[in-house]
């Protein structure tokens, strides 16, 4: 029989020690506790995604104190692709009676992914279909948009959404840097219908502040930009109800940076090349057909088709300078070029109106000289019409050309037109 040193007997039973006791009672306890931080970040994974309707991901989980939750990293998922909509570093979630709270330390979103975003969000919260049985409390300290033309970043976000009886508020806050004296503030109420005959409405208010603000981010619909040009922006104050597709509402403000060639593109007679700022002094609309707009517009250095300047001085009386009257009588006339153009212009229920304000120099101009529309080089080319107001079919009528007296039913974009400004059927 093989006789082992003492030695040896002792380090034989401490090895079977180890490898039958203690490594087994270590490895329950790491089991355990990887299934409890598994089982964790499922049950916070839950509570996020029910929060904002959303799936979710969590890297690196801790809980620092009760009913909260702080992550390293969570990204939101569009539930029905799995394609990845939101990226989040730092992110602490707090469940309390008065609501639940989720705080970002940084949000990076692709700017092709923001409408999809707000599809979502709208159809889960403010729709009622997703339960909102607390306010939801959404800030982040800063966000970065990712466009095709850069990065847009965001200071102080703040998103709140409530239930009060019958309706959904939306409250949304922003600042568009660390400088900005005074916060965007967006405010969404979803009506829920009370009968089956009642209507569900949707009011939205929005107050730039002083800093102008790029569409982009209030409308994330790539057609904006077609229409009006990627660089639109607008200040002021908009007021908008909407039920059953009909739209009601109330504009107020400053648009900078209007592409008129884009917005006038190929469907008129001609169009006018340059970039306008248009402030408007007030803009009402009821029933998805404008009832009153009174705005200041203004371009410079800009172009206008001969054939369109020569619609406006037929249909609408704009009177011409005789050198360009001979000018645009031409067959092969080109486009006039004028330094400056700027007029208040006016359309309600009484018809159509505008005013030349156009100086001839820097110098405060007489009466007769703020009547032009159009100077070029110290020199009048157009003057607003004698007879005001007129007709505003007589727009429509400028604008696709032909005959003086007939209704331009033949080009579709003066009929779209015509659903919506204040012109007598």
């Amino acid at each position: 029989m093989l006789r082992l040193n003492p030695l040896t007997k002792r380090w034989i039973c401490r090895s079977l020690f180890l490898l039958l006791g203690v490594m087994p009672l270590l490895g329950s306890i790491a089991f355990a506790t990887w299934h409890r931080v598994s089982h964790t970040e499922v049950r916070a994974e839950q509570k996020l995604a029910a929060m904002v309707g959303l799936d979710t991901r969590i890297e690196t989980l801790s809980t620092p104190a009760p009913q909260t939750i702080r992550t390293a990293r969570v990204s939101l998922l569009d539930p029905e692709t799995g394609i990845p909509l939101v990226k989040a570093d730092g992110v602490q979630f707090q469940s309390t009676p008065s609501g639940n709270r989720m705080q970002f330390d940084s949000l990076r979103i692709s700017g092709e992914r923001m409408r999809a975003i707000v599809g979502l969000l709208q159809d889960r919260i403010l729709k009622q279909r997703h339960a909102l049985d607390r306010p939801i409390y959404l800030m982040a300290d800063r966000v970065t948009l990712v466009t095709d033309a850069g990065e847009v970043d965001l200071c102080e976000l703040s998103i709140e959404a409530k239930q009060q009886q019958n309706e959904r508020v939306a409250n949304i806050s922003f600042k568009q840097s660390r400088d900005a004296v005074e916060s965007v503030r967006i405010k969404v109420t979803r009506t829920q219908a009370t009968s089956e005959s009642a209507a569900i409405r949707t009011a939205v208010r929005i107050e730039t502040g002083t800093t102008p603000l790029p569409c982009s981010l209030l409308l994330a619909n790539s057609r904006l930009a077609d229409r009006w040009g990627p660089d639109l922006t607008f200040q002021g104050v908009a007021w908008i109800d909407e039920s059953q597709g009909i739209y009601t509402g109330d504009i107020t403000g400053n648009l900078a940076n209007v592409e008129v060639d884009r917005a006038l593109g190929s469907r008129f007679v001609g169009c006018i090349h340059g970039s306008a700022a248009v402030q408007i002094e007030q803009a009402v609309f009821q029933s998805n057909r404008l009832e009153q707009l009174r705005a200041r517009i203004m371009l410079e250095d800009s172009s206008i088709d001969a054939a369109l300047l020569r619609s406006f001085a037929t249909h609408l009386g704009v009177r011409l300078a005789p050198s360009l009257s001979d000018q645009l009588n031409s067959p092969t006339a080109k486009p006039v070029t004028f330094d400056r153009s700027e007029f208040r212009f006016q359309l309600n229920q009484n018809g159509l109106e505008f005013v030349g304000l156009t100086p001839l120099t820097d110098r405060p101009a007489a009466k007769k000289q703020t009547r032009l529309l159009l100077v070029a080089e110290g020199t009048g080319l157009a003057a607003h019409p004698r007879q005001q107001p007129q007709p505003a079919v007589n727009l429509l009528r400028a604008l696709a050309g032909g005959d003086a007296n007939a209704f331009p039913l033949e080009n579709p974009a003066c009929v779209q037109l015509w659903q919506w400004l204040p012109i007598a059927n």
